[in-house]
């Protein structure tokens, strides 16, 4: 017994060097400005003040090592998921990662990350690690102050008159809300936007993450209550960023079962390991719950604080909808036809509401994360063709 516990240990020892030898290989790639030092991309960040105090770093990858020297590159900027950070658009070297490619394509590159992520937690007054400073108050809606600042800062460093602006997964579903609520600026300052991965409406999803989020509002709220506001916990961040990155396969096999986001069969595995390494699992209360919630609905709304206070904040007891219909800019939908993560009945439901302003729709054989760490990429010319069009529409 002794002597098989003893091998037990010496196996559990060596797994964990190699977990550690995997993880420091990949950890040096997590940092974008690495990425592009070692590929000869241009690296430059900036710090930018939204309207209501929040300070956020852009990212820009202003020329691929073939085009260092060509001025006036359009600028597009690229929003992550609001988990995620602007690393995310660089998982596949650069020939393959969206950012690097466009870069590659011709365009000025510039990067969001958002409130509360990794690279962007701070505040002109609000400390993020004061649970009652009020930093981690914020749900979808709000981050359209962050795209505003940003495309604004962006206009002014590049002097154009116009951004092209995707948004990835949750990231797409913020930047519809904001074309929605912001339709004059969104009109006047992004000559296209594009939805990549984006889930209208969750009213036809049968994922099962999906149906049991829906009732975690109750325990958001008591975490809130208890000062809890950024929900980080080590054990979910060490099966991510120790277990899955070793045993990608069987992770995202879990993955694809629980919530249809991931295919094992169709993304890389380099990919699927850079995704759970990126991972920090953080999630603000207000912000899972704005999120839950429209699990739990199936509508797409503001935040639901409650009849008491939406009569107070809203002038009724149910939270309005957002007015998808109100959008007053060209926008793109860059859609996976393997994503199981939601009903693809409403994706139709979002382009009927916008009508006209849609510009381009087209389903890629890959999963819902398959834009970024899929082993194909062919939906990358169109996506530069998208970009460089509505540019010279707007900017000749």
């Amino acid at each position: 017994m002794l002597k098989r516990t003893k091998h037990f240990g010496v196996a559990v020892a060596i797994l964990l060097l190699l977990c550690g030898h995997t993880l420091a290989q990949l950890d040096g790639d997590t940092d974008l400005s690495v990425r592009c030092d070692r590929y000869g991309f241009g690296y430059e960040e900036y710090q930018v003040t939204t309207e209501d105090g929040y300070i956020n770093t852009l990212m820009r990858i202003p020329y691929a090592p073939d085009n260092q020297g060509v001025p006036n590159k359009p600028p597009i900027y690229l929003i992550p998921d609001v988990f995620l950070t602007a690393e995310m658009f660089t998982h596949l070297g650069p020939e393959n990662s969206p950012a690097f490619n466009l870069a590659s394509q011709g365009f000025d590159v510039w990067i969001s990350n958002q409130r509360g992520t990794i690279h962007s937690q701070d505040h002109v007054e609000l400390d993020p690690d004061d649970p009652d400073s009020g930093y981690w108050d914020y749900d979808l809606v709000s981050y359209r102050q962050d795209y505003m600042a940003d495309i604004t800062a962006i206009k002014d460093s590049t002097g154009y008159g116009t951004v092209g602006v995707l948004g990835f997964h949750n990231g797409a579903a913020a930047l519809a809300y904001a074309m929605a609520l912001e339709p004059e600026y969104f009109n006047e300052n992004a000559n296209v936007g594009v939805l990549m991965a984006f889930v209208p409406s969750y009213a036809h999803s049968n994922a099962p993450v999906f149906g049991i989020a829906s009732y975690t509002t109750g325990m958001n709220n008591m975490l809130a209550s208890l000062g809890v506001n950024v929900m980080s916990p080590a054990a979910l961040t060490f099966i991510h960023r120790t277990i899955c990155v070793n045993i990608p396969l069987i992770c995202s096999f879990i993955d694809g079962i629980w919530n249809g986001e991931i295919n094992p069969f169709t993304d890389t595995i380099s990919g699927i390991q850079n995704r759970y390494l990126l991972n920090r699992d953080i999630f603000p209360p207000r912000l899972n719950n704005h999120l839950t919630q429209s699990f739990a609905s199936g509508e797409v709304t503001f935040y639901d604080y409650g009849p008491e206070e939406n009569l107070e904040r809203y002038g009724s007891e149910d939270p309005p909808l957002i007015p998808f219909e109100d959008t007053n800019n060209p926008v793109a939908m860059f859609m996976a036809s393997l994503d199981l993560s939601y009903g693809h009945e409403d994706d139709e439901w979002y382009a009927d509401l916008i009508g006209d302003d849609l510009v381009f729709y087209q389903y890629y054989e890959m999963s819902h994360y398959g834009f970024i760490i899929g082993d194909t990429q062919l939906y990358l010319p169109d996506l530069g063709e998208v970009f460089a069009e509505h540019a010279e529409q707007r900017n000749e």
